[in-house]
């Protein structure tokens, strides 16, 4: 009877087995994408409605693109093309675990026998399945962080966490030949599948009639390897309970199998049903694959991408601010600027003029300095003036001139004498050639808006 145990020096290369196997992955990707022209296609969820506008069926030509995209930012305004390296990268570990399942189910049919037959739990400490387990474990790993701009069902998620589980579970000694069977039908035997899902990805707008033929394909022997997985547990469920009844596998453990066997089941009818979906798409209006189309931003790395989102969302933010400002500019036109005639009334307390500072010589000064300002000047002093002491300034009718009815008529009233000592202070300290700077650099900026 052969024995089965890992060493500490084996198992840490197990652990390198992981970790390789996630560089790997990520190797190629950057290979296929950056050297191999697989780069995906980044659009405007706006330029797909525009583009469809010119088909003669555009809610058919839309729906073909859609469903080769997925949504690249939470408000949907731009889309990335489906990864096809994903998929590639994917078929290629898969088959690579299928070409290692062949030759250690070929050159240890003892351990086969002991593992699915015998259900001897000591199996699991076998070298080859243990690196089997730990490049699966790396694998799941990668692809959830490499699929980053496409949001994974559900069903999906749980599926690969569900695997992802049970593969640590069998690195820290938990034996479970249900997992191992499921691995090898639907894991290492799915690789023409996905081969075929990324081809659909990167290259059905050129063969469309290929494409379709391979998702007809792809669907029956889909269906082939679900039967022969499903075949399979059922052999071991019913071994485990007629012939090794609570011995390696403890009842409870099946009826937790039990429950992954129809989470898995449920994620993989869900790929059958899409697989029958695939054969019958209209690939010739797949216009995003067009290579002429691809984005460079993905050439450039994701920090160029977040740039671009960024640049986006300020041209927006500009674009809107420029119409608020163009609808304010349209709605408060400058006022009319007109002449007015102040009469000023001197404010003569009992304790003399001199007590409060008022002097009527120094008010004709002012006067006279008030006369000499245009109209354009004018309207920039009380515009001023409104700005220092909002809220003091009223309209007056019987200040504004003959031509100008109340509603054209500028807040620009004295009220008081005392708010009319105040403008009079105001005006003393006015530069007359300063306010028609100001005024001549607001007439720019206006021009400028």
């Amino acid at each position: 009877m052969a024995t089965y145990e890992i060493t500490y020096e084996e198992f840490r290369w197990i652990i390198v087995t992981t970790l390789m196997t996630m560089f790997c992955c990520w190797a190629l990707q950057e290979i296929m994408e950056r050297g191999m022209g697989m780069a995906p296609n980044i659009t405007r969820a706006a330029s797909l409605h525009s583009q469809s506008r010119t088909e003669s069926n555009p809610m058919k030509h839309y729906r073909m693109n859609k469903m080769l995209t997925k949504s690249l930012d939470i408000d949907g305004r731009f889309r990335i093309q489906t990864r096809g390296t994903i998929y590639f990268i994917k078929a290629i570990h898969q088959l690579v675990l299928f070409i290692v399942s062949i030759c250690v189910f070929a050159s240890s049919p003892e351990w086969f026998t002991d593992h699915f037959i015998h259900l001897r739990a000591d199996t699991t400490f076998y070298a080859p399945y243990m690196h089997v387990s730990a490049s699966l474990l790396g694998y799941y790993a990668w692809e959830v962080t490499a699929n980053r701009y496409g949001r994974l069902a559900w069903s999906v998620l749980v599926h690969h966490w569900i695997t992802a589980a049970i593969s640590a579970a069998i690195l820290l000694g938990r034996f479970s030949p249900f997992a191992t069977w499921y691995g090898f039908t639907l894991v290492s035997m799915c690789f023409p599948v996905f081969i075929v899902l990324g081809f659909r990805a990167q290259f059905s707008n050129k063969y469309p009639n290929f494409t379709r033929r391979g998702f007809t394909f792809s669907f029956y022997y889909w269906i082939a390897i679900l039967v022969l997985n499903l075949s399979g547990q059922v052999f071991i469920i019913f071994n485990s309970l007629l012939y090794h009844y609570n011995e390696s596998i403890h009842i409870g453990f099946i009826a937790i199998m039990v429950v992954c066997i129809f989470a898995w089941l449920y994620d993989d009818l869900q790929l059958l049903k899409a697989l029958r979906s695939f054969s019958t798409h209209e690939y010739e209006d797949a216009d995003i694959l067009n290579s002429e189309n691809r984005s460079l931003s993905r050439n450039l790395g994701g920090r160029t991408l977040f740039a671009m989102s960024v640049l986006h969302d300020v041209e927006e933010t500009g674009t809107s601010a420029h119409a608020h400002n163009k609808t304010t500019t349209t709605t408060l036109s400058p006022p009319k600027t007109h002449n007015y005639n102040v009469t000023i009334t001197a404010y003569s307390p009992t304790s003399g003029a001199a007590e409060q500072g008022y002097d009527n010589e120094h008010e004709e000064a002012q006067l006279e300095k008030r006369e000499s300002l245009s109209n354009d000047d004018v309207h920039e002093i009380h515009k001023e003036l409104q700005m220092d002491n909002p809220g003091t300034l009223q309209p007056s009718a019987s200040t504004s001139s003959p031509d100008v009815t109340d509603d054209d008529a500028p807040d620009v009233g004295l009220n008081s004498p005392t708010d009319e000592a105040a403008t009079l202070a105001k005006f003393d300290n006015v530069n007359l050639q300063d306010l028609k700077d100001v005024a001549e650099l607001q007439k720019d900026d206006d021009r400028i808006e």
